[in-house]
């Protein structure tokens, strides 16, 4: 509803939905045909076309029902494909756009739309940064805090806020009762961070992988095949990981506890909250 209907309308490059997205078999032909050397076909194709001069349409007002994974394990697997395919069409398409005639704006977005990903990794140092930052700054005065800290937080959180109210606004006449929920989907992307950095960087060193099937709400008949233990997460160093940095952000949080930085415990509980709830849930679904 926003982010392609607005790259539509702007005349920039977009990508279709695989999910609920139509193409002429000769639109694909036009393009070169269906590939499948990266997770994220759609978006490679939606690119291929954009790069031949050929559109793709946007109908704001139809709307196709959707449905995300049933369970964390699932969501996490599907972000973590999206992540890297996009990752291995940045490589592969992203150098062809740039070459091509297309308007500076065009090549600039789709620079800035290929690469998105990339923030899975800068989050992960953001993370790791974030506590020395604290012991440094503890010290600081009011005017370093104004100047410096207090216009970085509201950009940073401005983007991501304002990206989803308006999103709302537009689908949903309660959009006001849905903006609580945008903690929670901060938590969570924050949580998505460690497996999301992992894909991104399979995807930019051509690490292959298959194409693994998520189970829907639907499955969630009489054969339970969202319970099949094939959809089960298996433990491995990326729990590890995950659990350390949720121990690791509850050790910052009593550290400024402590030190009375009240002001930036709700920050440091979205980082902690993030990373534990997100694993808690793989290990709870896979127990």
């Amino acid at each position: 509803m926003l982010e392609s209907f607005t790259r539509f309308a702007s005349g920039r490059f977009f990508n279709f939905n695989g999910t609920a997205g139509i193409l002429r078999r000769r639109a694909i032909e036009e393009a070169g045909g269906w590939e499948h050397d990266t997770l994220t076909e759609d978006l490679d194709l939606s690119y291929r076309r954009a790069a031949e001069g050929l559109e793709i349409y946007v109908p704001p007002t139809l709307g196709v029902p959707a449905e995300l994974p049933v369970e964390m394990n699932s969501f996490k697997s599907q972000q973590c494909r999206w992540a890297k395919g996009a990752m291995q069409v940045c490589k592969k398409v992203l150098p062809r756009v740039l070459r091509s005639d297309v308007s500076i704006g065009e090549k600039v977005e789709a620079w800035y739309h290929l690469t998105g990903n990339v923030t899975y990794p800068l989050m992960v140092l953001l993370s790791l940064v974030l506590f020395p930052a604290l012991i440094v700054r503890f010290n600081q005065g009011w005017f370093e805090l104004i100047t410096i800290d207090l216009p970085l937080f509201i950009l940073s959180f401005s983007s991501v806020s304002s990206f989803y109210i308006t999103s709302q606004k537009a689908l949903h006449k309660d959009w006001c009762k849905r903006i609580l929920y945008l903690p929670g989907l901060m938590a969570v992307g924050i949580g998505m961070t460690i497996p999301g950095s992992k894909a991104v960087l399979e995807g930019a060193f051509g690490v292959q992988s298959p194409l693994s099937a998520l189970p829907s709400s639907r499955s969630r008949g009489a054969k339970g095949d969202w319970k099949n233990k094939k959809y089960r997460c298996q433990i491995g160093w990326l729990t590890i990981v995950e659990i350390c940095f949720g121990l690791y952000y509850t050790m910052i949080a009593l550290y400024a506890w402590n030190l009375g930085i009240y002001g930036v415990i709700p920050f440091i509980l979205l980082f902690q909250f993030g990373y534990l709830y997100t694993r808690t849930l793989r290990l709870w679904r896979r127990r």
